[in-house]
């Protein structure tokens, strides 16, 4: 049976403490870990209650664990191109705010983290889909019955040692299988959105990304920040995956991660099987706020760009936008709206 925690999205409460004006009254809890469970068990116990859980004992009989070492993917896809995200290392990147993108062989991004090059400490090879441009990967991975339904993916992440992830959300469930290497993650319940301080609406990428920073210092150097004041009053779990772990993170859990050794992983987004579930589970009151402004920022991003799900400024009336968002959900979700 799983343990309750005050800390993660399924906890009792969906609205956070109030702030305190002289306490920054900041709680650590370690994210539960659960052995190689049914099927049965993960969804009732965890993935129906929205509860951030470590998977052991799983990975490591997947195809991908053994094959896809550093040398592994160079051998199997090491001709392939890829696209590398670099300036990974600017503060402007460590809030999600910019980095460039380089296309290059997988070979030779691989071949600089292996020689220790310092052009490799400042990229990032992220979110590849396996199926479009990895294809020879496909037979490695067979989707478990403990994921409901695919929604994007799976993608394939190769990240220097020190590597930085802004702290951001995603608008999907999300698997995240460590092959290879080790990592630190910090998880935030959807609940504390408007103590996030989240990039300004219009912000591009399909996640969300907050302006508050633990490069370098830890969550309560954070809260200290005069610039975060409603940065307090908050639990957050923590946890360092291991190869051959599984960390199971629900739709809009703020997550941070750092990679502590050159590391390969791969994640899976995914939903309830039949996409109005999935759609009420968002619109509940722990994860309504977060799915408000991912929603309303996929509008503002859009707004001038004339191209499918677009808006237009001229368009930006109540009809188009029920057509576009609802196009929108139905294609990403599987949602049938009447």
């Amino acid at each position: 049976m799983a343990s309750s925690s005050r800390c993660g999205s399924s906890s009792t409460s969906s609205t956070p403490p109030p702030l305190s004006p002289s306490s920054l009254n900041i709680t650590r809890e370690d994210i539960p870990r659960v052995h190689n469970p049914s099927a049965e068990e993960f969804l009732s116990e965890y993935y129906n209650q929205c509860r951030p859980v470590i998977i052991t004992g799983m990975l490591p009989s997947w195809p991908c664990s053994s094959r896809w070492s550093l040398d592994g993917l160079k051998e199997l896809v090491g001709h392939k191109q890829v696209f590398v995200r670099t300036n990974t290392s600017s503060s402007l990147y460590a809030v999600g705010k910019a980095y460039t993108i380089q296309e290059m062989k997988l070979s030779e991004y691989i071949t600089d983290l292996q020689e220790k090059k310092k052009v490799a400490s400042n990229r990032y090879m992220a979110v590849v889909n396996i199926n479009q441009a990895l294809q020879e990967l496909r037979d490695d991975f067979t989707l478990p019955a403990h994921i409901p339904k695919l929604h994007r993916g799976p993608f394939l992440w190769v990240a220097p040692k020190g590597h930085y992830e802004f702290m951001h959300f995603d608008p999907d469930d999300n698997f995240l299988c460590i092959l290879s290497g080790r990592k630190t993650v910090r998880l935030f319940s959807p609940k504390y959105f408007e103590r996030m301080y989240v990039n300004e609406l219009g912000s591009l990428g399909y996640s969300l990304q907050s302006r508050v920073d633990f490069k370098g210092r830890t969550v309560e150097d954070a809260a200290h920040d005069p610039s975060f004041p409603l940065f307090r009053d908050l639990c957050y779990q923590e946890a360092v995956l291991e190869a051959g772990e599984i960390l199971f993170f629900p739709f809009g859990t703020w997550h941070q991660v750092t990679t502590d050794e050159v590391s390969v992983s791969m994640n899976i987004f995914c939903g309830d099987e039949k996409g109005e579930e999935f759609l009420s589970k968002l619109m509940k009151p722990l994860m309504r706020s977060t799915f408000k402004y991912w929603l309303l920022n996929i509008v503002e991003q859009n707004r001038c760009v004339n191209n499918q799900f677009r808006f237009m400024q001229q368009q930006y009336d109540e009809p188009m936008i029920f057509k576009t968002l609802t196009h929108f959900l139905v294609t990403r979700y599987g949602i049938l709206i009447l």
